[in-house]
């Protein structure tokens, strides 16, 4: 189901979950590091299609990397870079054009994201749900990605941006 709502802050929430968040699991510290990009840099970045699909990963770092791959294709606005994150559902419902469109609605009310750091994931029954901490030129909110344990690779299966906590 596709859920888009307004909230106070005027910012588009999405919201494509296939479970509810059951247990806490621990966070890999290596991984809280905030990642933040100069526009050099995020110019110069290649998105590795098999980075986060490697099957050598345990699968919070695996949902870690699918994350990383999210937000830097939406921070450079490669929307079909981003769409191939997603898992067969969420391409469906959230086509191209549509994230485009909710991604320029979030960036022209807190605009370009600047920074995202991973917070603590929570285990559900289709996978993991590893909220960020959005920084944008204007505000902050929390972007949580959940993904999909039951695909191989793993993939996206939701996403939703949230005011902060």
């Amino acid at each position: 189901m596709l859920t888009i709502r307004r909230t106070c802050w005027s910012f588009a929430a999405i919201c494509i979950f296939a479970g509810c968040a059951t247990t806490q699991t621990p966070n890999n510290p290596a991984l809280r590091a905030s990642t933040q990009l100069d526009p050099k840099a995020a110019a110069s970045t290649q998105l590795d299609p098999e980075a986060a699909a490697s099957t050598q990963l345990d699968p919070e770092a695996a949902a870690h990397a699918l994350g990383e791959r999210l937000f830097i294709a939406l921070q450079k606005r490669r929307f079909g870079d981003a769409e191939e994150t997603f898992d067969d559902r969420m391409r469906t419902l959230l086509p191209t054009e549509k994230l485009a469109a909710v991604w320029n609605q979030v960036t022209g009310s807190q605009g370009e994201l600047v920074a995202w750091k991973p917070l603590p994931s929570t285990q559900i029954p289709s996978g993991l749900v590893v909220p960020y901490d959005l920084t944008f030129q204007r505000g902050k909110l929390i972007g949580q990605v959940a993904v999909s344990s039951s695909t191989s690779p793993p993939a996206v299966s939701g996403l939703h941006f949230l005011p902060p906590r």
